[in-house]
C-alpha cells in the first residue's frame, strides 16, 4: 500500500507545469517584442508560484496526518508534535491561562490513549488573518504543528541548499536525486534518504539570522501580494528570473515531502 505522501510527490510535475506553460509563452513574446502579452504572463506566473506552493504545504500536512492515522492508528504510538499540537487545538480559546491549557492537554493525552480518535488537525484550525500572504515564517509556523522546528533551516541542512549556487550541471544532478528519493516515501513508514541524510531538526537561533530559503521565499511571495492586492500594475520580474524561481520552488516541494517524512523515518 502506497503512502500519501508518496502519492503527492507524483503530484509535483502536474502542479507546476502551467507555471513552465506561462513562462516558455512569456518567452515567446518577449522575443516577438510583445510587450503586453509578456508582462500579463509573467505577473500570472508569479501568482500561480505562490498559488501551488500554498496548495501544497496544505496537501503536504494533511497527506503526512493521513499517513500515520493510516499505520500507526493508536494515538500512543503518534509522534508527540502531533499529539500536542492536536490537544492545544481542542484546549485553547483566547483569554485561557498557560498553566490551565498544560492542565488541559495532560487530560487529553490520558483521556485518548484509553479512547484512540483520528488526529484531523484541520478539525478544530487556527484563526490567523484572512488573505495572509504565504512568507518563511508562515511555512515554519505551519510545519511546527508536526513538530518540524523550524522547516526552512532544516532544509538548510542538507545539500538541498546547492540550488543557490545557481549551477547548470548542479541542478540537474540535484532534480534528479530528488526525483529519485521519492522511493523513500512509497511505504511506510517513510525510509531514510540515503542522499540527503536526516534533516536536523533546529530552532532557530534568536539572533537575527535568515536562511537562503528564507531569502528566497520573502523575494518570490511579495510579488504575488502586490499583484493580487492591485499594488502594481508592472510586471516585478522576466522569464528568466521564473525560471530560476520555478526551479527552486520544484527543489524546495521535494525537500519539503523529505524532511517531513524524516520525522518519523528508520
Amino acid at each position: 500500500m502506497t503512502t500519501e505522501l508518496f502519492t503527492l510527490s507524483q503530484t509535483i510535475n502536474v502542479r507546476l507545469a502551467e507555471i513552465e506553460l506561462l513562462i516558455s509563452e512569456a518567452r515567446l513574446h518577449r522575443e516577438n517584442n510583445d510587450e503586453l502579452k509578456f508582462d500579463a504572463l509573467c505577473r500570472c506566473a508569479c501568482i500561480m508560484l505562490c498559488s501551488h506552493l500554498e496548495g501544497f504545504v496544505k496537501d503536504t500536512i494533511r497527506a503526512y496526518l493521513n499517513d500515520l492515522n493510516t499505520h500507526l492508528i493508536d494515538f500512543l504510538k503518534m509522534p508527540d508534535s502531533v499529539k500536542r499540537s492536536f490537544c492545544e487545538r481542542i484546549v485553547h480559546f483566547e483569554g485561557i491561562q498557560k498553566p490551565l491549557i498544560e492542565q488541559r492537554i495532560q487530560q487529553l493525552y490520558k483521556y485518548f490513549e484509553k479512547n484512540p480518535i483520528k488526529i484531523d488537525l484541520s478539525a478544530f484550525p487556527n484563526i490567523e488573518k484572512e488573505n495572509k500572504n504565504p512568507n518563511a515564517k508562515f511555512l515554519d509556523m505551519k510545519f511546527s504543528q508536526i513538530g518540524i522546528a523550524c522547516l526552512t533551516l532544516s532544509l538548510s541542512t542538507t545539500s538541498i541548499d546547492e540550488i543557490f549556487k545557481d549551477d547548470a550541471a548542479k541542478d540537474w544532478l540535484l532534480v534528479r536525486q530528488t526525483k529519485r528519493e521519492n522511493a523513500t516515501l512509497y511505504k511506510f513508514p517513510y525510509q531514510k534518504s540515503e542522499t540527503f541524510g536526516q534533516f536536523q531538526n533546529l530552532k532557530k537561533p534568536k539572533a537575527k539570522y535568515e536562511t537562503l530559503w528564507e531569502t528566497y521565499l520573502d523575494d518570490v511571495l511579495p510579488r504575488r501580494h502586490k499583484i493580487v492586492h492591485g499594488q502594481t500594475l508592472g510586471n516585478p520580474t522576466d522569464d528568466t528570473q521564473l525560471e530560476k524561481d520555478l526551479l527552486k520552488l520544484r527543489i524546495l516541494m521535494h525537500g519539503i515531502l523529505l524532511c517531513v517524512a524524516s520525522t518519523v523515518a528508520k
